[in-house]
Parts: C-alpha cells; sequence; structure tokens
C-alpha cells in the first residue's frame, strides 16, 4: 500500500510540474518467457528533479504479468537506452538478448552495459534470484586461451539447456590453437570451449578440448546414489 500511494504522489507531482516527465513514465516489453507468464520489460523511473529538469534510470527487471511483482535485473545505460528531449525514451534491440530455458524457469540475459562489454546474468523466474557469471565464464576461457591484447574479446552464447535445469555455455575466441604452418597470432584458429555453471556446487565447470558430445556427458552425469545397507538383525536367541 505504502509503494502504491508512493507511486501516485510521485505521479501527481510530475503532473504538477511538467507535463512531458509525467507522461514519460513509460516502459517497453523485452522478451516474454514461453508460458506466457512472465516478461522482461525495461521501464523509466525517476532518479532525482533538479530545478525544472527531471532525471530518469532505466532498470530492467523481471515482471510477473499476474501479480505485477518485479525482480529488478539491472539498471541499463545509454548502449540501450536512448532518451529524448522530451522526456521519453527508445531503446536499441541489439543490446540485450534473452535465452530462455524452454520451461520458462530459468533464463540468461546478455546485456551490453558500455559498449562492446558484455555481461551475462543467469536468472532463476522460481527462486527470485541472479548471478552474474560474466567474470567466471571468461576466466575459465582465458586459462586455455591465454591473454594477449591481440585476442578478440570472447563471444559467450547459450550452447543448450541440460537436466537438471542448466545452462551450457559457448565460449568462442581467436585466442586458441596456432594453426602449425602459420604461427602468425593473426592466422590462429578460431577456439570454442563448453562450460556450465553448476548452481548447486556453486561452481563453473569446463570441458577443456572436449568435444562437444563429450562435455554435454560430462556435465549431464549424475552419480548414482550409494546404497545404505541394510543393518543385520541379530536373531533373539530361544531357550527351550
Amino acid at each position: 500500500m505504502k509503494r502504491i500511494l508512493l507511486m501516485a504522489m510521485t505521479l501527481l507531482t510530475l503532473a504538477w510540474a511538467s507535463p512531458r516527465p509525467a507522461a514519460a513514465l513509460q516502459q517497453f516489453y523485452l522478451g516474454t518467457s514461453p508460458d506466457g507468464q512472465t516478461r522482461v520489460v525495461v521501464s523509466q523511473r525517476l532518479l532525482r528533479r533538479v530545478g525544472d529538469k527531471f532525471f530518469f534510470e532505466y532498470p530492467v527487471s523481471l515482471v510477473d504479468k499476474a501479480t505485477g511483482g518485479k525482480l529488478e535485473l539491472y539498471v541499463a545505460g545509454p548502449v540501450l537506452v536512448h532518451e529524448s528531449e522530451r522526456g521519453t525514451f527508445t531503446y536499441d534491440d541489439t543490446a540485450i538478448h534473452i535465452e530462455w530455458a524452454p520451461s520458462g524457469d530459468k533464463l540468461v540475459v546478455f546485456y551490453e552495459q558500455l559498449e562492446g562489454d558484455w555481461q551475462v546474468l543467469l536468472v532463476d523466474r522460481a527462486e527470485r534470484t541472479q548471478l552474474n557469471l560474466t567474470k567466471a565464464l571468461k576466466e575459465s576461457l582465458l586459462k586455455k586461451a591465454g591473454r594477449s591484447l591481440e585476442c578478440e574479446e570472447p563471444h559467450i552464447s547459450v550452447f543448450s539447456w541440460i537436466t537438471p535445469l542448466k545452462p551450457v555455455f559457448a565460449l568462442d575466441t581467436n585466442c586458441g590453437k596456432h594453426q602449425e604452418d602459420k604461427p602468425d597470432m593473426h592466422k590462429m584458429e578460431a577456439y570454442r570451449q563448453l562450460a556450465m555453471y553448476d548452481t548447486t556446487k556453486d561452481a563453473l565447470r569446463d570441458c577443456v578440448d572436449c568435444a562437444q558430445e563429450k562435455a554435454i556427458k560430462k556435465f549431464s552425469y549424475m552419480p548414482k546414489p550409494t546404497p545404505t545397507p541394510t543393518p543385520n538383525v541379530e536373531e533373539t536367541p530361544t531357550t527351550e
């Protein structure tokens, strides 16, 4: 109730001050879950007012269609959002990419916070949690590929979803194998590595130099539970 009253007061304040900013409190849908129950939304939120000038910020959130409940993922930068002089905004859909699990229970959000700086968020819709995997994924690839000023920024994408529900990422870069007859850095072969973030262990698992089938098999492996031995029941001696 307090939140609703605060929002109403904010809108009234904006309307009294200037009709343009009040009309500019808008939002856009960036994506919808496979089951249609959840949306990813970028919205405009009043940050502060200085004199007659209004300053806004643009949170990207997961929104439940039925309840209106929100999980804020990040505040978008100028790569995604472009403000107009009238206080409205548009967005660039090339600055965000969303990969939903088939059930919609989890999703991976790739977003460009600064130009050329892509971030990777793993979001759990049911648990209402998010985890930034950017550093862990890039470090995993660089362990094998090495570091060089001439290396391209690794490209990260979702390769597949496995059961129990976890995303397998494909990491691609030019900093991999030198061709035997062309040791020049500019003649390096493209390199791909698969990696999976295991949420149950809070750790990244990779498979260096693995073929795709072998990597998926490794990531999908579930150890069989050790059977609990049945205790021996001693017979109670009987007396005749």
